[in-house]
């Protein structure tokens, strides 16, 4: 059955229309931060340059640590948050498919070199996750990679946060399509859209691990979150299948773009 993302997290609560509201664990979340869950804003378009994010984790992070963590990350080496509450709650329960935590921090953005990836050419993008995450691909495709990489990469070491667009699995199955030559560019561009996977921020400078600042940790149940990020999952990779012909024909494949 279909999980609707809404409602699932209207449940945790005691009324969908009076908050602050009780979540299990007796946190409670202010009239804002309802807000961003019930999809009504954005939480990065509340408050200036500072602004409120969400780590989902099966731990308590009190003090990130600046260079630990798993390089072979979308973005890197960082600490990765989301501006949306919901999507930290599915992050702290997806591996494990336990109990997790929804760490919240204040961020003070102002004064810091900020990498907007929905800003640039996607092609920035799709290099990012070549070049940080790991496939196993036959050597042409390996080698396809590094030019692809060379071409159209960005060395982003000077800055201190990356945003952008988030690549679960399915995500990532799209990329390794395009990279492999069985979709051309304009269809993964189609694909992109799918699965309202969200946004991601990467906190990678030393700079920027000392703006973060924790303020409270919520309970992140399993029983309430798995769900909604298995169903999300689902829905993209669903939604790719469903893509129409149309959408991979007459567009420019990845040797193509190389020869450029």
């Amino acid at each position: 059955m279909r999980v609707n993302r809404q409602d699932a997290v209207r449940r945790l609560f005691e009324s969908a229309d009076a908050p602050p509201v009780k979540l299990l664990g007796g946190y409670k979340f202010n009239r804002d931060e309802w807000a961003i869950i019930m999809g009504r804003v954005e939480a990065k378009d509340l408050i200036g340059g500072r602004k409120v994010l969400y780590h989902g984790s099966p731990y308590v992070v009190e003090h990130p640590k600046f260079g630990v963590g798993n390089p072979a990350n979308d973005y890197g080496l960082g600490f990765y948050c989301a501006f949306d509450v919901g999507l930290a709650g599915e992050w702290a329960v997806h591996v494990t498919g336990l109990d997790g935590f929804i760490n919240q921090y204040e961020f003070e953005f102002n004064g810091l070199s900020i990498l907007d990836l929905d800003k640039l050419d996607a092609k920035i993008w799709i290099s990012l996750l070549l070049a940080n995450r790991r496939g196993k691909f036959a050597r042409v495709v390996r080698e396809r990679i590094s030019r692809f990489v060379d071409k159209f990469g960005m060395d982003t070491s000077d800055y201190d946060v990356i945003t952008g667009w988030r690549a679960n699995d399915a995500y990532f199955r799209y990329v390794s399509d395009f990279i492999q030559g069985l979709i051309p560019y304009e269809g993964l561009l189609e694909a992109m859209k799918l699965g309202n996977l969200g946004e991601l921020v990467c906190v990678k400078s030393e700079a920027a691990f000392d703006r973060l600042r924790f303020t409270r940790v919520a309970p992140a149940a399993a029983s309430a979150f798995l769900d909604l990020a298995i169903q999300r999952d689902l829905d993209a990779r669903e939604k790719y299948a469903a893509l129409s012909e149309s959408a991979f024909v007459g567009g420019a494949y990845v040797y193509e773009l190389l020869e450029v």
